[in-house]
């Protein structure tokens, strides 16, 4: 893509889409420690103000140009990270096993393409797999059967229950055909209402063994240090 078409994304900040945002900053080459070069970018969105870096490759090359200078708006690029990510911010989860995040990103992916139908459906997949690998999914019960069993074993709170039960329904009206339409601001709360419990689910736990392994190791060093 050209440079100047990166102004058109979403906002990572407030989940702004297809905005049009403010290139503030360019620059041809930035070199780090190892002197790898990489051009960068910074843009503002026109909602929230807050800014999005861009790490990019050039895919155009120039002799007048020199390492300092703005990118022209009319070269060819090619992102390589996004900071913030769209995805990466109000819907990230940590320690979130590969296979429930697959359903999880298939369920923003289709949500921004304008499809609250298909999202729920997969925001439902997203608790089915949950709860399997917590080992309460039961194939031939209702998913609100492991619900209460992933309350009832202590791996979320009794207040979970009427979120949960909140996106089961959202995932049935969007499986199956009824008179109510399921709306955007239906779906993206479901979503909202997930990963909350994912991260209950998965991300807690997952920050709470982190820290006791660092403070196993800063223990075992700190024994090292005293040994004579």
């Amino acid at each position: 893509m050209r440079f100047g078409e990166l102004r058109f994304r979403d906002c990572g900040a407030c989940g702004l889409r297809d905005a049009m945002m403010e290139i503030l900053w360019s620059r041809m080459s930035v070199k780090g420690a190892d002197l790898r070069e990489s051009p960068w970018a910074v843009l503002a969105c026109p909602r929230c103000a807050n800014l999005t870096t861009i790490k990019l490759v050039r895919m155009d090359t120039s002799p007048e140009l020199r390492p300092h200078d703005p990118i022209p708006l009319e070269w060819h690029v090619m992102i390589e990270r996004v900071f913030p990510d769209a995805e990466d911010t109000a819907y990230s989860v940590g320690h979130l096993p590969d296979d429930i995040g697959k359903h999880l990103k298939g369920a923003i992916r289709v949500l921004q393409a304008g499809v609250p139908s298909a999202a729920a459906v997969q925001l439902r997949r997203t608790l089915e797999a949950a709860a399997a690998a917590k080992g309460v999914n039961e194939p031939r019960k209702p998913l609100v059967h492991s619900i209460q069993k992933l309350i009832s074993e202590g791996y979320v709170t009794k207040d979970f229950e009427q979120v949960l039960s909140h996106v089961r329904k959202v995932g049935n009206m969007g499986a199956h055909h009824t008179d109510e339409d399921l709306s955007e601001s239906d779906a993206r709360r479901a979503l909202l209402f997930t990963v909350q419990f994912l991260r209950n689910l998965f991300e807690v736990p997952g920050e709470l063994m982190a820290l006791e392994s660092d403070g196993e190791e800063s223990g075992d060093s700190s024994k090292e240090s005293t040994v004579t």
